[in-house]
């Protein structure tokens, strides 16, 4: 649900100083008293979409990247295989295989389970992928997102659009993820316009770096530069007819983790979300269902949050972006300060 709200009201007119992107369909919800119920019953069973780090390799090699110092691991592919089986017979639907997932030597078993299993699948990627590999993809997923930062000449650039010609080329669906922050949103028209160029199905942004083992500089946006950047998008996506236009940012959408989704890493450490790294248990030695009812799961699900975003009365369905928060104040429940609503 909290995934396609933004669609639903894509041409419903609101005011975007006073609400956030999908309070539209929110604004209904809430005048339901029964709905919240409904909803968090439903959200207490399972998670409906895992996001899954199938290796800790990766072909970037950043300079301060966290995993550097470890030593490379894939996930036991005989466990995972097990836990999705179990995880479909409660609520799971959807996988997200994420990040450089080609360079996991288990990959190509684990995308013909998911494909033998009917469970519908996408991969987020960093990195190039040659012309046998997206074949070989187009048959097995439903979509292929890239992440960026910028569109300017780089040769990771550069690589990723070898990437995008090749899957305009053989009618791979494509999006593209942009990290955005204080140094780029002003860049929001180029990114559009890149995106369009290269036929891409949906655009959309998040706060962070797209990698979650190195948010050391993150420099984010403030709630008027994030107003800002938010009325340019709802100007630009009004009459887009070839692109989808959204976020995975929780003021846009909301927020899926500890609702609809979570992350399980390659060393089987189990995350609200990816950049969210709080201990809450381990699928090599917990189960995945015990981990989804623990103390910290619950209280992000039913939005135990402090100050201004636990005061709104959207908090239930938006519950701000808990890893910016986190990394801004060391309090996952704290406000999240890129809110421009009062």
């Amino acid at each position: 649900m909290q995934g396609h709200i933004d669609k639903i009201s894509k041409k419903i007119d609101f005011d975007i100083t006073r609400k956030p992107i999908g309070a539209t369909q929110w604004d209904f919800i809430c005048s339901i008293p029964e709905a919240e119920e409904s909803l968090l019953r439903n959200y207490t069973k399972g998670p409906e979409t895992l996001f899954i780090y199938p290796t800790t390799r990766c072909s970037r090699n950043c300079e301060k990247c966290s995993l550097k110092e470890k030593v490379p691991m894939d996930i036991d592919i005989t466990l995972i295989k097990e836990l999705i089986i179990i995880q479909k017979s409660i609520a799971l639907k959807y996988v997200v295989l994420d990040g450089d997932v080609l360079m996991s030597r288990n990959i190509t078993e684990l995308l013909n389970f998911l494909a033998d299993n009917k469970i519908q699948c996408s991969i987020n990627s960093y990195s190039k992928i040659n012309e046998e590999d997206l074949l070989y993809l187009k048959n097995k997923i439903s979509k292929i997102q890239f992440h960026m930062t910028s569109v300017k000449e780089t040769e990771y650039n550069h690589d990723i659009e070898e990437t995008l010609e090749l899957c305009k080329k053989h009618d791979i669906y494509v999006a593209i993820i942009f990290s955005i922050d204080l140094d780029n949103y002003n860049q929001i028209e180029d990114m559009i316009a890149f995106c369009k160029e290269f036929n891409v199905k949906q655009f959309s942004f998040m706060r962070l770096n797209f990698c979650p083992f190195d948010q050391t500089n993150t420099k984010f946006m403030d709630s008027e530069n994030y107003l800002s950047l938010s009325q340019k998008l709802v100007d630009l996506r009004q009459n887009e007819k070839s692109m989808h236009i959204t976020s995975n940012d929780a003021i846009w959408k909301g927020c899926g983790a500890c609702a609809i989704s979570c992350t399980i890493m390659a060393d089987g450490e189990v995350h609200p979300c990816a950049f969210l790294p709080l201990h809450t248990g381990n699928v090599y030695q917990d189960d995945l269902t015990d981990i989804w009812k623990s103390k910290i799961f619950n209280e992000i699900r039913t939005s135990k949050l402090a100050g201004k975003c636990g005061n709104c009365k959207y908090k239930f369905h938006c519950k701000g972006c808990r890893a910016v928060a986190y990394l801004q104040t060391g309090d996952y429940l704290a406000s999240d300060k890129g809110c421009w609503i009062e």
